[in-house]
């Protein structure tokens, strides 16, 4: 189509020409170009868009947990029991047992780990630097001399240690732990013990034995520890003040025998007793006990003046030097 358009032109001036006479000038124009379409500029306001602003959210803090605090534990050593630890950590006795149902109180051995019913918080508030104790309890009750062993006339051996009670108050239910070591240091046997009375006064001593059926190993040796104690409580009235107003003892020729006679009172008005235990404790010249026995009298009782009682003690080494008489009347309970 542009090509046909110009050659018209052309024809068109070239009869003008003829018909002027003027001379021929050829006027070409050139074809018109269709203006590429151009992208129109933005304006101002397009060229600087605007943003709503976006809130972004804040992420809710959580809190970084912490960790539950390790229950409180107290491990049995020597010279513990289960009413002491209660007192250290200031929570009664029921407290810490419910707290360990499956642990017996009278027979907690050594390691024994015991779950101790107090908020960790506090415990680190009221010993910051040492929140686990270390409880002795041989102030209070304390072993006198060790222990002795003495071979049995139908075999194995009788061990024999005294406690002495050094606190102002009398105590009540002492145990203890007697243990048989080889010669090279391992546990053989153990077993613990009570005292033959249920009372252990101010100031007072008692001795307790034990019977080992396999005797003491050769090379071996014995030792003792306090197992378990308790406070007598105040205005205590389960028990009642008994005497011996009379007394006999008669030794054998080689003093190995004696015989012990008497009488006791017990001052009860309207209450009956439940017991009444007398122990014969035989000592040597040295002071160690040698031989017990314990007496128990037969109730009811008619006269609570003059109860009779006679008894024999032998001694397991040596010659009786001394004997010890020790009563104890119980009450029942109301």
């Amino acid at each position: 189509m542009k090509f046909i358009k110009k050659k018209s032109i052309f024809v068109v001036l070239l009869l003008a020409s003829l018909l002027t006479g003027s001379c021929l000038v050829e006027i070409e124009y050139l074809p018109t170009r269709t203006p590429e379409p151009t992208a129109a500029l933005p304006s101002e306001t397009a060229l600087m868009p605007t943003f709503t602003p976006t809130i972004i959210p804040t992420a809710a803090s959580t809190p970084i947990p912490t960790a539950t605090p390790e229950p409180v534990t107290f491990t049995v050593g020597g010279g513990h029991d289960m009413f002491s630890i209660a007192l250290f950590y200031g929570i009664s006795l029921d407290e810490l047992k419910a707290a360990n149902p499956d642990v017996n109180p009278n027979a907690m051995g050594l390691g024994t780990v015991l779950i101790i019913p107090v908020d960790p918080l506090e415990l680190e508030t009221l010993f910051p630097e040492d929140p686990e104790p270390t409880l002795s309890w041989q102030g209070t009750v304390a072993i006198k001399d060790g222990a002795i062993c003495h071979p049995a006339g139908i075999g194995g051996a009788y061990c024999l240690a005294e406690v002495v009670n050094l606190g102002e108050e009398p105590l009540e239910n002492v145990s203890v732990l007697f243990q048989l070591f080889d010669q090279a240091g391992r546990i053989s046997a153990e077993m613990t013990e009570f005292t033959p009375l249920n009372i252990l006064g101010v100031d007072a001593s008692l001795p307790v034995i034990a019977y080992f059926s396999e005797g003491v190993p050769e090379g071996g040796r014995v030792e003792v520890l306090i197992d378990f104690w308790l406070p007598t409580m105040p205005e205590n009235d389960r028990y009642v003040q008994a005497e011996v107003t009379s007394q006999q003892i008669e030794l054998d020729q080689e003093a190995l025998l004696a015989k012990v006679s008497g009488e006791i009172a017990v001052p009860l008005e309207d209450r009956e007793l439940a017991s009444l235990w007398l122990l014969v404790v035989a000592y040597d010249q040295e002071g160690n006990p040698v031989g017990v026995r314990r007496w128990e009298a037969d109730l009811p009782l008619t006269d609570l003046n003059e109860i009779p009682f006679e008894t024999f003690v032998y001694s397991l080494a040596g010659a009786i030097d001394s004997i010890d008489l020790l009563v104890e009347a119980r009450l029942q309970t109301p």
